[in-house]
């Protein structure tokens, strides 16, 4: 996905006096803050499916899989589809 934001002269002006880069700032934090809402759905989807990965060890079926596959799997809330949700009741909220 490819994010495109425009900002005014002074928005840049008054970043720049704290933000070296804003582009490499702005990435940074979408980034970090997509991997620690990964991570907490990992969590969320590991605990949810602990009684089934016991029994597939159990079974000797490996579990191996990465945090991008679990998020992958999971049924999740889209904020772009479900106008309802806020960044307060969002997965872990903001």
């Amino acid at each position: 996905m490819t994010i495109t934001t425009t900002l005014s002269e002074a928005e840049v002006k008054a970043l720049n006096t704290e933000i070296a880069d804003i582009e490499e700032y702005v990435s940074n934090f979408i980034h970090e803050r997509a991997r620690v809402i990964m991570e907490r759905i990992a969590s969320q989807e590991m605990l949810r499916m602990a009684e089934e990965m016991l029994r597939m060890a159990a079974a000797g079926i490996p579990i191996n899989m990465t945090i991008e596959e679990i998020v992958l799997a999971a049924e999740l809330p889209n904020q772009g589809e479900n106008p309802a949700v806020t960044e307060d009741n969002a997965i872990g909220g903001v």
